[in-house]
């Protein structure tokens, strides 16, 4: 089957190059990634947000140092022309470009990933999330499914550091199979969307009581991934793999294993504080290897001691170009807008009254806008 699509209702594009990133304790971390554009690449690559119905042209630019590379459309049921699948897609070559044309099935979580020698350039970081948003309300889980008041996403893998200071090599004019010799697997960084230990801290989830809260999970490692949730979230898991499931089951804890994805909807009704445990565990002998915590705050303000006395305003909102932060007082505040990954793409410290910040080079997506001053703390999605 091939859908024939005219004219895209939105064109990304991504290219292929090297970076580093810097773990928790300093060192920098060589990896092969997606930028969004011409800029540097990120660890996941950027989110793809379409809504479900979208067609989209996805062109890929290939900046590597000779390899081949895909973008795998990981679950979303697209023809195999456009899966990235070498046997049965396309590949792009060095210095070349390509665009893969689909039309968005299903609302729901997916990955994307490059296919080429797929063992060693996934652990490499060529991978990120797209998030396919249900039509009529970008705050349903999926068409007129449940509702949500604000969501995250947390995309797990893992990096065995060794790979990245020597990668293991295989045939650049190898497409349809590549052999060669990988070394054993052993990682030593355990990571959501890309942070690990005390980077974490930036991925807390803050849930005011009473409101529905929705976390999006994706596993690109080669581990289980076994989540415990504290039991006053009244966590229930409604959807898999892009699909709502027949009935939700209400549990604390989740197994994920390589290549899934599933949608968790939190309900607390009290306050509490507390984390979220993700144990990292081996796919045969379900042997813990290691365990992550990210903090959890539910509370009936946000933290806010007292949000009338702040008197401020955010608009437009939803915007393409600016956003305006009006503070009618003059408390010192720090502003940032973080993307659904938890990284801050701008920060702005020590200002007093009204600011504008420019976000029309962003994506198409959903945002954070956090405003701190002292103990107090303002969440807002944009």
């Amino acid at each position: 089957l091939f859908t024939s699509i005219a004219q895209p209702d939105y064109h990304f594009l991504l290219s292929w190059t090297s970076g580093q990133a810097t773990m928790h304790e300093g060192k920098n971390l060589k990896f092969w990634g997606f930028s969004d554009g011409f800029i540097a690449p990120t660890l996941p690559g950027p989110v793809i947000y379409i809504t479900e119905g979208d067609s989209v042209d996805l062109e890929m630019r290939n900046q590597s140092m000779g390899a081949p590379h895909t973008i795998h459309l990981h679950g979303l049921d697209v023809n195999q022309e456009n899966d990235g699948v070498p046997q049965t897609s396309f590949s792009v070559f060095h210095q070349k470009h390509n665009t893969y044309k689909f039309k968005a099935p299903h609302a729901g979580t997916y990955l994307y990933h490059c296919h080429v020698a797929s063992i060693v350039h996934v652990q490499m970081g060529m991978y990120g999330l797209i998030i396919v948003k249900g039509k009529g309300s970008e705050n349903n889980a999926w068409t007129n499914g449940p509702h949500f008041d604000n969501e995250n996403a947390w995309l797990m893998s893992e990096v065995d550091s060794k790979w990245h200071d020597n990668p293991p090599v295989h045939s650049v004019d190898t497409i349809v199979m590549s052999t060669f010799k990988i070394p054993e697997y052993k990682p030593d960084y355990f990571l959501v969307n890309g942070f690990y230990e005390g980077q974490l801290d930036s991925l807390k989830l803050n849930i005011k009581k009473g409101e529905t809260f929705y976390l999006r999970l994706a596993n690109i490692g080669y581990l289980k991934n076994s989540i415990v949730f504290p039991s006053k979230l009244n966590a229930k898991i409604i959807c898999s793999d892009g699909r709502p499931l027949p009935q939700e089951i209400k549990s604390d804890s989740i197994d994920i294993l390589p290549g899934e994805r599933y949608g968790i909807l939190f309900q607390p009704t009290e306050d509490f504080n507390n984390q979220i445990k993700i144990n990292y565990k081996d796919m045969f002998n379900d042997s813990l290897i290691n365990s992550q915590k990210i903090s959890c705050e539910v509370s009936g303000t946000f933290g806010i001691k007292d949000n009338k006395d702040l008197n401020y305003s955010i608009y437009p909102n939803p915007t393409q170009n600016e956003i305006n932060v009006d503070f009618k007082n003059t408390l010192d505040k720090t502003r940032s807008i973080k993307d659904i990954y938890g990284r801050a793409l701008i920060t702005k410290n020590n200002v007093t009254t009204k600011q504008v910040l420019d976000v029309s080079k962003f994506s198409k997506g959903t945002y954070i806008l956090e405003i701190r001053c002292d103990d107090s703390y303002i969440k807002e999605k944009i």
